[in-house]
């Protein structure tokens, strides 16, 4: 994926914990349509580039303003081997 860009994991959402979905496998097609989606997006961002702020594209290469950093969730799944992320919000 390139850099600027975000892309999710599919996950289930039971009560508050959020679970990526494991085991998916992505045939030909699907990989094929995820490339054309990454494309389209750098095309949508290359079109209102010159209508951003300078700070902008520094702020890409680190989106969330985390490089090097892991948050107390990221630390609690990593010890527990967890792929599960509890929250305070229902779904």
């Amino acid at each position: 994926m390139a850099t600027g860009i975000i892309y999710s994991f599919p996950v289930r959402c039971n009560y508050g914990r959020y679970e990526i979905v494991q085991g998916l496998e992505l045939n030909e097609f699907s990989q094929q349509r995820m490339k054309e989606t990454e494309q389209e997006l750098l095309a949508e961002m290359a079109d209102v580039d010159h209508l951003l702020p300078p700070e902008t594209a520094a702020r890409m290469t680190d989106p969330f303003g985390r490089a090097g950093l892991v948050n107390d969730i990221d630390e609690e799944c990593l010890r527990a081997g967890s792929i599960v992320v509890k929250t305070d919000r229902i779904c």
